[in-house]
Protein backbone atom coordinates (compact mmCIF):
# COMPACT_ATOMS: atom_id res chain seq x y z
CA UNK A 1 0.00 0.00 0.00
CA UNK A 2 1.43 3.38 -0.98
CA UNK A 3 1.22 6.60 0.96
CA UNK A 4 -0.69 9.67 -0.10
CA UNK A 5 2.58 11.39 -1.01
CA UNK A 6 3.56 8.46 -3.24
CA UNK A 7 0.20 8.64 -5.00
CA UNK A 8 0.61 12.39 -5.51
CA UNK A 9 4.11 11.97 -6.95
CA UNK A 10 2.92 9.21 -9.29
CA UNK A 11 0.13 11.45 -10.57
CA UNK A 12 2.53 14.38 -11.03
CA UNK A 13 4.88 12.16 -13.06
CA UNK A 14 2.06 11.39 -15.51
CA UNK A 15 1.62 15.07 -16.44
CA UNK A 16 3.65 17.60 -18.38
CA UNK A 17 6.83 19.01 -16.92
CA UNK A 18 5.45 22.55 -16.62
CA UNK A 19 2.23 21.56 -14.87
CA UNK A 20 0.99 23.71 -11.97
CA UNK A 21 -1.39 21.97 -9.61
CA UNK A 22 -3.31 22.31 -6.37
CA UNK A 23 -4.57 19.83 -3.79
CA UNK A 24 -7.99 19.98 -5.47
CA UNK A 25 -6.48 18.22 -8.50
CA UNK A 26 -5.86 15.16 -6.32
CA UNK A 27 -9.19 14.90 -4.48
CA UNK A 28 -9.77 11.38 -5.81
CA UNK A 29 -6.62 10.06 -4.17
CA UNK A 30 -7.32 10.84 -0.51
CA UNK A 31 -9.27 13.07 1.83
CA UNK A 32 -8.47 16.77 1.98
CA UNK A 33 -6.67 16.61 5.36
CA UNK A 34 -4.34 13.87 4.14
CA UNK A 35 -3.66 15.81 0.94
CA UNK A 36 -2.85 18.98 2.86
CA UNK A 37 -0.40 17.13 5.10
CA UNK A 38 1.24 15.38 2.16
CA UNK A 39 1.59 18.65 0.24
CA UNK A 40 3.09 20.30 3.31
CA UNK A 41 5.64 17.51 3.74
CA UNK A 42 6.55 17.40 0.06
CA UNK A 43 7.04 21.16 -0.09
CA UNK A 44 9.17 21.22 3.07
CA UNK A 45 11.35 18.48 1.52
CA UNK A 46 11.56 20.60 -1.68
CA UNK A 47 10.09 17.80 -3.79
CA UNK A 48 7.40 20.25 -4.88
CA UNK A 49 7.46 24.04 -4.65
CA UNK A 50 4.70 26.29 -3.34
CA UNK A 51 4.21 29.07 -5.86
CA UNK A 52 1.35 30.76 -4.08
CA UNK A 53 -1.54 29.96 -1.82
CA UNK A 54 -2.74 26.53 -2.92
CA UNK A 55 -0.65 26.45 -6.12
CA UNK A 56 2.36 24.17 -6.52
CA UNK A 57 4.78 22.94 -9.17
CA UNK A 58 7.84 20.74 -9.43
CA UNK A 59 11.05 22.77 -9.17
CA UNK A 60 13.50 22.50 -12.03
CA UNK A 61 17.20 23.10 -11.66
CA UNK A 62 19.43 24.56 -14.33
CA UNK A 63 23.02 23.48 -14.78
CA UNK A 64 23.82 26.96 -16.09
CA UNK A 65 22.38 28.89 -13.15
Amino acid sequence: MSTTADKILAEIARHEEDWCFSPKDFMGLAERDALDKAFSRLSSEVVIRRIGRGVYDVPRYSRVL
